[in-house]
């Protein structure tokens, strides 16, 4: 049968960085049919695993850390902790523990879906205005880490950084990432993790440019 709409869930990278190489290539001369394409794979939906990152905060200062805490329980509802973190929340590991909290609902306002992210959310009234994070993609404040890697390891991470804090985030389901495809929004940064990862590492075409 025929396909409605296909949606690319993850390859950013790779296909913008494949497209500026065949653009050089014709440039130069040198392209070739190979050149032209690169390695995709496409799944039905029921055979995607879609996680989320735990956000790794680097603060300079104890003071620092001492403020984005305070923050936190002031403005954050405190919910019982849970190993599990689900929408419209986040769970926090400090020297306390790992503590859960609901994004209050004065957050929200008038946001479109992507801003309303908890990702968007977390960055935004969080860790730009408060942790002082200016740019959630290049901060040497600020790390990623995949949530399949478990908790334990995130723990390893902060206890190897002094006056750091780690953000956990829920998964966002794949019909929530197609509406804001659907209305041309952009996904925040390290939002969403997806499984299974295509290993092109195995199938090398040989490009003759050197």
């Amino acid at each position: 049968g025929s396909l409605d709409k296909v949606y690319i869930a993850d390859g950013h990278h790779r296909t913008a960085s494949s497209a500026l190489l065949h653009k050089r290539l014709q440039t130069e001369g040198a392209d070739s049919e190979e050149s032209g394409f690169f390695m995709a794979m496409m799944l039905p939906e029921s055979e995607l695993v879609i996680d989320s990152f735990f956000r790794l905060l680097e603060n300079p200062s104890e003071k620092k850390y001492n403020e984005v805490i305070r923050f936190i329980r002031t403005n954050c509802p405190m919910l019982p902790p849970s190993g599990v973190t689900e929408g419209g929340q986040f769970s926090m590991y400090c020297k306390d523990g790992w503590l859960r909290f609901a994004f209050p609902k004065e957050w929200y306002g008038n946001k479109n879906e992507s801003e309303s992210l908890d990702a968007s959310l977390l960055f935004d009234c969080i860790l730009k205005p408060v942790a002082g994070v200016q740019d959630a993609k290049e901060s040497h404040q600020l790390h990623y880490m995949p949530t399949p890697e478990g908790r334990p390891k995130a723990e390893l991470w902060a206890a190897e950084h002094p006056f750091s804090l780690v953000f956990e985030l829920a998964p966002i389901h794949s019909d929530t990432i197609k509406l804001i495809a659907n209305k041309h929004q952009i996904m925040p940064p390290k939002t969403t993790y997806i499984l299974p990862k295509l290993r092109s590492g195995l199938t090398i075409y040989n490009l003759n440019i050197l």
